[in-house]
């Protein structure tokens, strides 16, 4: 008999976009998907990682939260366009608006995509679009090389191919 040290089962893992209410005059919604990945096979070639902001709140309407549904469909699109991300949620932002002189802050969070170099426009302009959506004055975008590699511990086909942790029944 085989024992396996890792039993997952999927009613024990998190949902894939676990939502924490955090109450302290306003519900504040923080959103935390982990997903890593490219459209293309992350073998050779040159990459980029582009990173940007879900702002929490609409930026012409402060106090006014943007609906999960809508960073969950931003973030499919994402997933879409380039095969994954990686969220990291909490993040809170500083900057003076430059039209008012005010100190803005905003809760949000923070994602990451790994890329084919070639790929950079579509991200610019996605990002751009995203902006557009949560109705920003102007959107974080950053851009930078990689030596990225996504490594496959198991063989997902074929003859062989050992069980996988989500597929188990026991």
């Amino acid at each position: 008999m085989t024992v396996c040290p890792l039993t997952l089962r999927p009613a024990a893992l998190p949902p894939p976009h676990p939502i924490t209410f955090h109450s302290v005059a306003t519900l504040v919604v923080l959103l935390a998907l982990t997903v890593v990945g490219c459209s293309e096979p992350m073998r050779g070639g040159d990459r980029i990682v582009w990173r940007t902001f879900l702002p929490l709140e609409y930026g012409d309407a402060p106090g006014t939260a943007v609906p999960t549904e809508v960073h969950e469909a931003l973030l499919r699109q994402i997933v879409t366009q380039f095969g994954g991300c990686t969220t990291r949620p909490g993040v809170i932002g500083y900057w003076r608006d430059p039209d008012t002189g005010e100190l803005v802050v905003d809760r949000q969070i923070e994602v990451e995509v790994v890329c084919a170099a070639r790929q950079r426009n579509v991200a610019e302009q996605l990002t751009l679009e995203i902006g557009r959506t949560l109705r920003q004055k102007a959107v974080y975008f950053e851009v930078r090389t990689a030596d990225v590699q996504i490594i496959e511990t198991v063989p997902t086909s074929g003859p062989g191919a050992p069980w996988w942790p989500f597929d188990r029944t026991e």
